[in-house]
């Protein structure tokens, strides 16, 4: 199987593959789990996604694989139309 391609995270001197998993729709944790095995660190999710089921669904994959400490996982937060006027 081929090693995927890295580079540098700016200066953090955190090497992560070009390739990255957006998870939003993933409702399998089989798919996190083989994206991991293939060499994916990278996982982008969100509190939003599926009520925040999404965000717990990777963090239980990534602890069962024994993993967490080897990869970054993204995720967003929305902010309320309200809150955002007096950014």
């Amino acid at each position: 199987m081929p090693t995927l391609l890295t580079r540098t995270l700016g200066k953090t001197g955190l090497v992560l593959p070009v390739v990255n998993m957006g998870v939003m729709n993933a409702d399998n944790p089989e798919l996190v789990r083989r994206a991991y095995e293939l060499g994916v660190r990278h996982f982008d999710t969100a509190a939003g996604y599926w009520r925040g089921k999404n965000e717990e669904m990777v963090g239980t994959v990534l602890a069962e694989l024994g993993a967490r400490s080897h990869t970054v996982v993204a995720t967003k937060a929305g902010i309320p139309p309200a809150q955002r006027e007096s950014l």
